[in-house]
């Protein structure tokens, strides 16, 4: 009798499973900008790590080492908690002068910077030095604030769905990336010229500042993106490469980031207030973050020359 019911019960099961097979086997393509999408979240976010260099003929002129997290909110990043340090070469040392030399030297040693509700709050290297007895924080507001994302040298904004989703699709190329940070991943390969980048991203636009035209807008980008099986990036790599005429050698300039726990919770806090001064408030000098990315692309133009 159990065998003739398992019989039975096989038999009606049979016609069930092959009417459902040819739909549960369609598995619906990942759309790489709702994924992204799917992780704007309030108290969300997502770690990262990040090394920009400069190099000059093969020689490293000048690099940046970055790493934090972003908590994002519905819209995009709405604030982060980063440490970053800057190492110029003896060679560039020499060749940079006054006030950016200055502002590069200044953060040779590492620096954090919080940047949450529409202020600043930076800690460590020069920042450390001559603060008031029990202050270890100093508070940056107004114009001269550095937005969440200011302090990542990569052009590319993966936090972007728009950005990120158009960028995949006009991928060049896509192959088996490997495990990156533990994940499986495509590895998806493909160039954008400097002006096409600018209208696509307002990230991009916010830091580049006015429209890049002739030879700038028509500098390329090449970029390689490595995306696990949810649609959402965990690496990506950025170059452009210049040459500067005969016997002259190249420009390379490249930023590699990582990304790690996405959709984990981060909520960046301010620093207690106890801690804090306020940067008009101090009676030495001290560094002046906002310069920094001009003073980065100053150092570019320079070596050009």
């Amino acid at each position: 009798m159990r065998r003739m019911i398992a019989v039975l019960a096989a038999a009606l099961v049979a016609p069930a499973l092959a009417t459902a097979s040819p739909a549960s086997a369609q598995v619906a393509p990942i759309d790489p900008a709702a994924a992204m999408k799917g992780q704007l979240k309030p108290k969300h976010g997502v770690q990262f790590s990040e090394t920009a260099k400069l190099t000059y003929d093969g020689r490293s002129f000048m690099s940046q080492t970055t790493k934090g997290a972003y908590e994002f909110n519905k819209s995009g990043v709405a604030a982060s908690d980063t440490k970053f340090q800057i190492k110029i070469s003896k060679d560039l040392r020499e060749l940079l002068k006054g006030e950016e030399g200055e502002t590069l030297s200044a953060f040779a040693e590492q620096t954090r910077l919080i940047s949450v509700k529409g202020k600043n709050y930076l800690n460590g290297g020069a920042f450390s030095e001559g603060l008031p007895e029990g202050k270890s924080w100093v508070r940056v507001t107004g114009k001269d604030v550095i937005p969440p994302k200011g302090m990542t040298s990569q052009p590319i904004d993966v936090t972007e769905p728009k950005t990120y989703g158009r960028l995949l699709a006009d991928a060049t190329t896509t192959v088996p990336g490997g495990k990156v940070g533990g994940a499986r991943t495509t590895r998806y390969k493909g160039t954008i010229t400097v002006g096409e980048l600018y209208k696509l991203s307002p990230s991009f636009r916010k830091t580049q500042g006015e429209r890049p035209t002739g030879s700038a807008a028509k500098t390329k980008l090449t970029w390689s993106i490595w995306v696990d099986t949810r649609g959402l990036p965990r690496r990506v790599f950025t170059y452009s490469e210049e040459e500067l005429g005969k016997g002259l050698g190249a420009l390379r300039d490249s930023v590699d980031t990582y990304y790690t726990a996405w959709g984990s919770r981060v909520t960046v806090q301010e620093p207690p207030a106890g801690k804090v001064v306020d940067i008009k408030d101090l009676d030495e000098d001290v560094p002046d973050i906002t310069r920094l990315p001009t003073d980065i692309n100053g150092t570019l133009s320079l070596v050009r020359e």
